[in-house]
């Protein structure tokens, strides 16, 4: 899996959490070098913040769904709202996770990605 967000806190707690229920995490702080990660195509799962400093989340987002089409993806922020959450969707894939969640929610979401892909 690969975990694309500028906090390092949220990164400490997701790959915890992940790592913990058997997943194999990859960690990048910035959009740009999480985009280059993720276009490779080898992960299984992507979980990226949306508000990044370099790169809006939702372009990563794009980037690799057209290079990625079958790579299931969780947007993660603290700024869902119903248009951003309907933005994200749209790209076919993606589910959606809001900070703060909790340790459930989020290997919830990512048992549900994993599994539809």
């Amino acid at each position: 899996m690969l975990v694309i967000d500028d906090e390092s806190s949220i990164r400490m707690v997701l790959n915890l959490h992940l790592t913990h229920a058997g997943y194999e995490v990859t960690q990048c702080s910035t959009g740009s070098e999480g985009l280059e990660f993720a276009i490779s195509g080898a992960f299984d799962l992507v979980l990226c913040d949306l508000k990044l400093p370099d790169i809006s989340g939702v372009d990563i987002i794009r980037s690799v769904r057209k290079n990625c089409k079958n790579t299931p993806i969780v947007a993660v922020s603290g700024f869902m709202n119903e248009d951003l959450i309907s933005e994200v969707t749209a790209t076919g894939n993606v589910g959606y996770l809001s900070k703060p969640f909790l340790k459930r929610e989020l290997l919830d979401i990512v048992s549900k990605s994993l599994n539809n892909s």
